[in-house]
């Protein structure tokens, strides 16, 4: 099982045994060291999905603790009622991934998702005996019905519409498809839907948007004349954006349009640390503070209660509105974009013309060493070079000076080395790429 919502493929890495004895585990602490009475359980429509939900329900009331069965939703929704009902919550989904894949995702009462340090824990005791009620204190179940209608209504009383617009949705059989159409409705917004049938198999397209895949949506929102389109994942937390001309809109551009327009006054925002010093230089100047961290929601969302952060992104598609919950949302985006174009003269693509433009390289090496073995090196290399740097973890170091960025980056699950590079000179990326690859070969 990968760390970060124990992900795994069906009946081999992820079993009903597996399922139950997480649920067991996880339950038990909540019980006796949280004084948690209850925990809300929701899923997407996987065909694995009932299955293990049902394996968790039977842990979780093994150990006396009453779940609360949301049904099926996508999972910023069941984020959205952990935060407001503050109650434990798991989402039984593997997001973006293959249809053989599925997972738990466990949230805490603020709706923050568990991180590594709680998902090893709960790894390390799978196998612990642990103390059982009496028949008689073992759990119940309840449901919850309206979940959906009650957060679509909540979020369309939050934006306002001013002209009206013309959407494409590309809902690649998602879970996106059962509450995106909802809101767009209450919003007097004309929408054209594509893939819009729930697709266990992900028939229709991949369950990732990627430029690669969404090739039809892109065709239809120009001719429609369509404002915008979008694109989902499997369940509703990522979207990629389309302009008018068909054009994928990088997310750092959409995390600028998001902050300037939705955000006052402005505040601090957590970002991941590749998103473009044109967009932190442009957000900075009009009094937004930016942080930076690490990929994954896991770390943007702790960053955001500790800093008590206004917004948070990453910039694979992921936006976070903590007014709603402390997970990535793309309900919540789309009603967001819909909004600043509603209300502004210009088209999509017209709104980022304040932005100067800058070259990004981003290359991929492979390294089989830890990243961590290198530290020295890398520090000395930054210091000479760019005269400081921020390590904003051990296998990720940022330097930045006045006209160019660089990242250096190492995932805990690949000897990967992912070297980012911006400059407003086209050379400039390629020699500083360079200089870190000789750095890291040497």
């Amino acid at each position: 099982m990968l760390l970060y919502t124990f992900r795994g493929i069906v009946n081999k890495d992820l079993t009903c045994e597996v399922a139950t004895k997480i649920a067991l585990v996880e339950g038990f602490r909540l019980k006796n060291h949280e004084n948690a009475e209850r925990i809300l359980i929701g899923g997407d429509h996987r065909v694995s999905t009932e299955m293990l939900k049902q394996a968790l329900t039977a842990g979780f009331l093994s150990v006396g603790l009453d779940v609360v069965d949301c049904g099926i939703l996508p999972t910023p929704i069941l984020s959205f009622f952990v935060k407001k009902l503050s109650l434990p919550g798991v989402m039984v989904t593997a997001s973006h991934n293959p249809p053989e894949w599925n997972g738990f995702q466990f949230h805490e009462p603020d709706s923050h998702i568990y991180g590594p340090i709680k998902e090893e824990d709960i790894k390390s005791k799978l196998n612990s005996e642990l103390p059982l009620p009496d028949w008689q204190k073992i759990g119940s179940v309840s449901y919850k019905s309206g979940c959906i209608e009650e957060y679509t209504n909540q979020l369309s009383r939050m934006v306002s519409m001013k002209n009206s617009i013309r959407v494409v949705v590309d809902f690649g059989g998602g879970m996106a498809s059962v509450a995106v159409p909802q809101l767009l409705k209450k919003l007097n917004i004309d929408t054209i839907e594509i893939n819009s049938t729930l697709d266990p198999l992900f028939s229709q397209r991949p369950s990732e948007p990627s430029p690669e895949v969404i090739h039809e949506l892109q065709k239809q929102v120009v001719r429609e004349h369509a404002d915008v389109g979008f694109a989902y994942d499997g369940d509703a937390d990522r979207v990629m954006v389309v302009d008018e001309k068909g054009q994928v809109l990088e997310s750092d551009k959409l995390i600028f349009l998001l902050c300037k327009d939705m955000l006052k006054p402005p505040g601090p925002i957590v970002v991941t640390a590749d998103v473009s010093m044109a967009v932190e230089k442009n957000l900075a100047d009009k009094g937004f503070k930016i942080i930076r961290d690490r990929w994954g929601q896991t770390f943007i969302g702790g960053r955001i209660k500790q800093s008590n952060a206004v917004f948070g992104a990453e910039t694979n598609d992921h936006y976070m509105f903590p007014q709603l919950s402390l997970h990535a949302d793309a309900i919540a985006a789309t009603a967001f974009f819909c909004s600043i174009i509603s209300r502004n003269p210009q088209s999509l693509s017209q709104m980022f013309a304040e932005l100067p433009e800058t070259y990004i390289l981003r290359e991929k090496i492979n390294f089989t060493e830890d990243l961590i073995h290198h530290q020295t090196d890398i520090e000395l290399f930054l210091e000479r070079n760019y005269g400081s740097f921020e390590k904003i973890h051990e296998r990720l170091y940022l330097a930045s000076q006045d006209s160019s960025k660089l990242l250096i980056r190492q995932s805990p699950f690949d000897r990967f080395v992912r070297i980012f590079a911006e400059s407003y000179h086209l050379q400039k990326v390629h020699g500083m790429t360079e200089q870190v690859k000789r750095m890291l070969i040497a």
